[in-house]
Parts: C-alpha cells; sequence; structure tokens
C-alpha cells in the first residue's frame, strides 16, 4: 500500500508544533496587502504589523489557492510516489476546494494511477484540523485512501466553528455583511455569533449587545453539545482575552482541554482583530 500525504491550506490555521506533529503539508492561500501577494506559510510578516495595516484600512484582498499551486504541490508528492489526501477550506467560503479539483483532473490526465482525493471540510481555520486528525488517524491503520475518504464525509458535520468579532467592518469588507449592517451593528455595540452551517457556508447564530455576553453565549452553547472534552480557541491579537475565555469555559466544566492558537492572516483578513474562534466535536449536526 502506498504512503498517503496529508494536505491542508494554510487557512487551517495550523500551528508548526501540530505541521510537524502529523507531518502535515500546508499550502498557501495567499492575500494582498495594496496589491503586494503575500504568501502566509513564509511571509515574515508579524501580528503586529499585520493590525498595524489592518487597523489603518490598508486595501486587503484575498484570494483561494490556485489550481497551479495545487498542481505543484500534489505532483511533488506523487513523485515520491505518495497517495495525495487534500482537505480544503469550506467550498462555501472559498474557490479553493474547486480549484483543487482542476488540479486533480490536470495530474490524472499525465499520471492516471496516481491517487488524489480532494475532500470539502464545510468548515474553517482549526476546525479542519478535527477532521485532518482523523485522517491521520486512520493513516495510521494503513487503510485504502478510498475508505478514508468515505469516513471523513460522513464525519464533515460534526465539528462546530463558531466566532464573535471586534467589529463588523472587515466582514463588510470580505463581503460577508452589507455596509448599513455592518454600521448599525458597529454603533449599537452589536457582536454577531457566525458559525458555518451544514453547506459549509456563514450564518448567524444570534448577536449580542457587547463582547462579554457574545462570549457567554458562545459558552453556553458548547457546553450544551460539545461531544468530547477537546476545545480550541483560536484569537487574532488578544491573547488575553482568549486567556480568559479559557477559564470562563474550564469554570463551566473543568474537565476540559483546551489548546489556543493563533489565526492564520489570511483569515485574519476577514474577521478583524479582537476576534475569538471556537471549535469542538458537537453532539449532533447544527444548522
Amino acid at each position: 500500500m502506498k504512503k498517503i500525504k496529508l494536505i491542508l491550506d494554510s487557512c487551517a490555521s495550523l500551528p508548526k508544533d501540530l505541521k510537524e506533529e502529523y507531518d502535515i503539508e500546508v499550502v498557501p492561500a495567499s492575500f494582498s496587502i495594496n496589491d503586494e501577494v503575500i504568501d502566509p506559510v513564509h511571509t515574515t510578516l508579524t501580528v503586529d504589523m499585520f493590525f498595524d495595516k489592518l487597523t489603518n484600512k490598508v486595501d486587503m484582498k484575498t484570494s483561494g489557492v490556485s489550481p497551479n499551486t495545487y498542481y505543484d504541490c500534489f505532483l511533488s508528492y506523487i513523485k515520491q510516489g505518495y497517495d495525495i489526501l487534500y482537505i480544503a477550506l469550506s467550498s462555501g467560503l472559498s474557490c479553493g476546494y474547486s480549484n483543487s479539483l482542476l488540479a486533480k483532473d490536470m495530474l490524472l490526465e499525465e499520471y492516471p494511477d496516481a491517487k488524489i482525493e480532494c475532500i470539502d471540510s464545510l468548515t474553517g481555520s482549526m476546525a479542519i484540523f478535527f477532521t485532518a486528525k482523523e485522517a491521520q488517524r486512520l493513516i495510521d491503520l494503513n487503510m485504502d485512501i478510498k475508505e478514508i475518504r468515505e469516513r471523513l464525509d460522513k464525519n464533515a458535520l460534526n465539528i462546530e466553528a463558531m466566532f464573535t468579532i471586534g467589529s463588523m467592518y472587515h466582514l463588510y469588507k470580505g463581503g460577508r455583511l452589507k455596509l448599513t449592517t455592518a454600521a448599525v451593528g458597529s454603533l449599537l455595540r452589536i457582536k454577531p455569533l457566525v458559525a458555518a452551517n451544514k453547506e459549509g457556508k456563514l450564518i448567524s447564530c444570534g448577536a449580542h449587545i457587547g463582547k462579554k455576553r457574545a462570549l457567554s453565549a458562545m459558552a453556553d452553547r458548547l457546553i450544551e453539545n460539545i461531544a468530547d472534552d477537546t476545545v480550541y480557541i483560536g484569537y487574532t491579537n488578544n491573547l488575553e482575552e482568549a486567556i480568559m475565555f479559557e477559564n470562563k469555559l474550564l469554570e463551566l466544566n473543568n474537565n476540559l482541554k483546551i489548546y489556543k492558537y493563533l489565526i492564520d492572516f489570511t483569515m485574519m483578513c476577514h474577521c478583524g482583530p479582537e476576534t475569538i474562534a471556537l471549535f469542538y466535536k458537537k453532539k449532533n449536526p447544527l444548522d
């Protein structure tokens, strides 16, 4: 049986320690600052530098991973004798998944014996890692790549990805909100709860006056719906707030195993500063 190479894109927000532990390849989902294209995997940009630019409202744009980038990445491992298992950012949020299928088709024309499976995670950021971790477990059991794909497809809706933000401006800039909604929400200090639905698109799960109430609602939803004890907290520029939120969750359930990670730059372009995100396995699929 061939070796299987597990590949994610940078919108999985995968930190270096997990990338190395699980031997995961990461393809860059680039973004641009005033038309300068930035590779988030290899950039020397710091979080402070990034948010200094974001606060000054420079022109930032994101783009899905290109078919050529997928082609080059997949090909490098095919030539090393690997089967390819790629888990994409939700197709409801990016064109990356469809671009990966284009790359797959091109490669199969040249290498008809290659095995390439591209999976739509239907989610984003660290929620993708839950699927990746399960994929690696199945790989370690020497399962065939087709069977792994079938199992992962069945589990796609069992991960909750939810976040709240500091400002609605960046959701508006990213095309996720209308200008009037963002303006009124900011004026009234409304903090929305946003999650991915079963189609992998962002939907509102409520709105609260002030960040404290929004975080409390996120915590209550987790306690009601979490299936096990593993929780990932994602944050952008406010580690102190992430730690406070972690402590709140532990007050509600001190058996939780909580891990905090920085959200990747490309996702930050859309959610902006003061974002707190929550990722966990849920008991039942939620709308």
